[in-house]
């Protein structure tokens, strides 16, 4: 064989070799976009299917609130804070109603009540909340129309907002104070925070937390609320959030009213 037959033959390998590297690559890359195909599906799926199992029992639970239907319901963290819990579609559902007057208004809450909320929620230094609280003072001077308008603010980030969302609102108009007798926890700490005692205080007067009536529905059945549905599809918790009103109906042909619905989002991880 001579010299050069050996030559076009090794050439002849390179390239049979090099093909075949190339085609396992492409087969590889299909595998994996077939993969991740699936799993955005699947998780589409799941999305769907919260969303669904959310909705129904969000919408059973206002009904039990303003209606005469009855549903498992049980008090938590004060007089003005329900929870109920539904099977729908198969799926176990976890609602809980909190009333809006118990969040800060990211609209109308005082500059220190804002850097105590990125103290506290955030977990963010003295200095840096404070100046927060300054700039986001001047973004809402025309008026925040979401949370997601907090953004906007000089120094915000997604993860201050995801520390703070569970605890505000964004308010149109400024109607009255905080009531702490509806505030959760969250919101409780931030007011320790800001004012130490107020909360001890309002607990001593009976306004707070602790030493609380329980009225039922009756104390909780009509205004502003942002109702939270936990639904567990496949190996995670998800999260449907929707903000509803049972004053100022209008052409809704139930008691109830809903003003905006957030995307489902993954709660907890299983």
């Amino acid at each position: 064989m001579t010299t050069c037959m050996r030559s076009q033959r090794g050439v002849a390998m390179a390239i049979v070799l090099w093909f075949l590297a190339a085609m396992s690559l492409l087969v590889s890359g299909i595998v994996a976009e077939a993969r991740s195909d699936v799993k955005l599906a699947q998780m589409h799926s799941f999305r769907a299917k919260a969303e669904a199992a959310g909705d129904g029992a969000i919408n059973l639970t206002m009904a039990a609130l303003t209606g005469d239907q009855r549903a498992q319901q049980e008090q938590i963290e004060g007089e003005h804070i329900l929870r109920a819990r539904h099977i729908v579609g198969g799926q176990q559902v976890e609602v809980v109603v909190f009333p809006v007057k118990g969040l800060i208004d990211l609209n109308y809450a005082s500059r220190e009540m804002l850097q105590a909320l990125f103290e506290v929620n955030a977990g963010i230094d003295a200095a840096d909340a404070e100046q927060l609280a300054g700039k986001l003072m001047q973004t809402r001077r025309n008026g925040l129309q979401s949370l997601e308008d907090f953004l906007r603010t000089e120094g915000a980030s997604r993860a201050i907002l995801d520390a703070i969302k569970d605890s505000v609102r964004v308010g149109s108009t400024r109607r009255g104070g905080l009531d702490l007798k509806a505030s959760p926890d969250s919101v409780l700490r931030v007011v320790e925070q800001q004012n130490p005692g107020r909360v001890a205080a309002a607990l001593e007067a009976g306004q707070g937390a602790g030493g609380r009536q329980k009225n039922g529905k009756n104390a909780i059945a009509r205004g502003e609320f942002r109702v939270d549905a936990r639904v567990t599809v496949g190996d995670k918790v998800w999260l449907r959030r929707r903000w509803v009103s049972t004053e100022r109906i209008g052409d809704s042909a139930l008691p109830w009213k809903i003003s905006r619905s957030e995307a489902s989002r993954v709660a907890i991880e299983g």
